[in-house]
C-alpha cells in the first residue's frame, strides 16, 4: 500500500519547487484543471499542449487532491 505524503512533506516539496523557480533557468510545468487558470506560482509564459497516450483521472475516494 502506498503511503500518502504528510502535510510537512508537501510543504517541503512546495518550498523546494518555489526555490528552484528562483534559479535563472527554464522549467516547464504541464498542468490541467486548476493549474490552467491559477497555477499558484509566478510564470512568464503559457502554452497549450497535448500529451498523446496520457489521460487524466478523477479519484472519487481522494479528499486530499480535490
Amino acid at each position: 500500500m502506498t503511503e500518502f505524503p504528510t502535510e510537512h512533506d508537501l510543504q517541503r516539496r512546495k518550498r523546494a519547487f518555489l526555490d528552484a523557480l528562483a534559479i535563472e533557468s527554464d522549467i516547464w510545468v504541464f498542468g490541467y484543471g486548476s493549474l490552467m487558470w491559477h497555477p499558484g506560482f509566478p510564470h512568464r509564459e503559457l502554452r497549450e499542449a497535448r500529451l498523446h497516450g496520457w489521460h487524466r483521472a478523477f479519484c472519487v475516494y481522494s479528499h486530499r487532491y480535490r
